[in-house]
């Protein structure tokens, strides 16, 4: 037992040395690169505003990815939401967003306007209540249908 349990003490060590402050050095590193405008991949947001707390919730899904992402592009797809609810107290950068011609499709929606605007070749399709709390490099990986 006690070897199993620092066999796994120097493995998260050499994992941790090894990968994990390299990642906060490529986090920082990526944060002050230039914009590039022929993005691998960008951001949908499926958002669907029906009361005080939902708004908040698209609203802290994009800080995140701003905050992370600073450069990348964001299209918001909003799935009939309510007017009366939907707030937008700060200016949206590199971000489109698109009242659906199909309300009420949720999931679907984002994979069609992929498909039909084709705005870059990898997309990271995110709920509005879904958060990214750490930096992801997703150009390292390829054929990805689900993350």
């Amino acid at each position: 037992m006690i070897f199993i349990i620092l066999y796994q003490i120097l493995v998260w060590d050499s994992y941790y040395n090894n990968y994990l402050i390299k990642d906060r050095k490529m986090i920082n590193n990526n944060l002050n690169k230039p914009y590039n405008e022929k993005s691998d991949f960008g951001f949908f947001i499926l958002r669907h505003v029906n009361n005080i707390e939902s708004d908040k919730l698209w609203q802290i899904c994009y800080d995140k990815i701003r905050i992370l992402y600073p450069n990348s592009n964001i299209i918001i797809i909003d799935d009939n939401s309510n007017p009366q609810y939907v707030t937008q107290n700060k200016k949206l950068t590199k971000c489109k967003i698109i009242n659906s011609e199909y309300p009420k499709r949720g999931e679907v929606l984002p994979y069609y306007y992929f498909l039909k605007l084709k705005p870059f070749k990898k997309m990271i399709f995110l709920h509005d209540g879904h958060f990214i709390e750490n930096y992801i490099d997703f150009n390292l990986y390829d054929n990805i249908s689900l993350f």
